[in-house]
């Protein structure tokens, strides 16, 4: 247990590129601690695969991720698009940076993302409309600081998701505290 929360913990990555690649670790982590593994353990011979696959995906010792957003600094417009998902295992947000140039061309760029993983412990109350509307959460909190470090002028900001409970809840005012139960 401790090699793997060591070999998590060595993938520094402030902006979450590398996120997609994590996330199996994450999953791995949480229900190692479900099992009550202690530090010193081996983890358990069902969970050998789940970790030789995850090995074998880090076969690069470093990731290489360019600066540069853009090489064409004559932009018209940019804009901050933000798309978030969840699944039952976990949830996530991506932010973008897209280029709108005079000649109607565009171009965009990843510059942040972020991927919780379902807690070991939650129970029933952790449904996929409201894991959509955390990963939502996580995605206008990012809309918010990106828009303020950015130091740009943003045409504008799109938040992104397909959950449309989530949309009603956000988008309506809700009277009754339905959506406030999520």
């Amino acid at each position: 247990k401790k090699q793997i929360v060591a070999f998590s913990a060595r993938n520094y990555d402030p902006s979450g590129i590398i996120t997609p690649i994590i996330v199996p670790v994450k999953q791995l982590i949480s229900s190692m601690w479900s099992r009550n593994i202690n530090w010193k353990e081996k983890i358990p011979e069902d969970l050998v695969p789940a970790w030789n696959a995850i090995k074998e995906q880090f076969t690069d010792t470093t990731y290489s991720i360019p600066r540069q957003l853009t090489t064409n600094y004559d932009f018209s417009t940019a804009q901050l698009v933000i798309f978030s998902d969840a699944s039952k295992a976990h949830y996530a947000t991506a932010a973008y940076i897209r280029y709108g140039y005079k000649d109607d061309t565009y171009t965009s760029g990843l510059i942040f993302s972020k991927s919780r993983i379902r807690p070991s412990n939650g129970g029933p109350e952790y449904t996929i409309p409201r894991m959509e509307l955390m990963a939502l959460e996580i995605g206008s909190n990012a809309a918010v600081n990106l828009a303020k470090e950015l130091h740009m002028d943003l045409k504008d900001v799109v938040l992104f998701s397909d959950s449309t409970c989530c949309l009603f809840w956000v988008l309506s005012k809700v009277n009754n505290n339905f959506g406030s139960t999520w």
